[in-house]
């Protein structure tokens, strides 16, 4: 049985980023049920510094995140997706990249 998602856990998640449809890491940022929202999170160099949020691999938080490489929040890949859709639980956002996080989250939400 898969743990229940807590807020900022990085997950994966099977989503469309772009054109692809792949697993690919989220952060889970509601929990209301059935569904959870989450944004999604790219490794790729397509990102918008305007937009998305980088989640940094220099940072001492960063091992805790469970991400491989440097990567990047979406700031327009807010998705909501069935707890059930919900894959592995790679880590979670600490610190003061969750605080970070949830500052950016405020400012794109609205």
């Amino acid at each position: 049985m898969k743990p229940e998602p807590r807020r900022l856990d990085v997950m994966l998640v099977r989503a469309r980023l772009g054109y692809s449809v792949d697993y690919r890491p989220c952060i889970v940022v509601e929990l209301p049920k059935p569904n959870v929202a989450v944004v999604l999170v790219s490794a790729s160099d397509l990102v918008n510094p305007a937009e998305d949020f980088l989640i940094d691999a220099a940072r001492p938080e960063f091992k805790a995140t469970g991400l491989k490489k440097t990567s990047f929040a979406v700031g327009r890949a807010f998705v909501a997706v069935p707890i059930s859709a919900l894959g592995k639980r790679l880590g979670r956002l600490e610190g003061d990249l969750a605080r970070e996080f949830d500052a950016w989250l405020a400012r794109h939400r609205d």
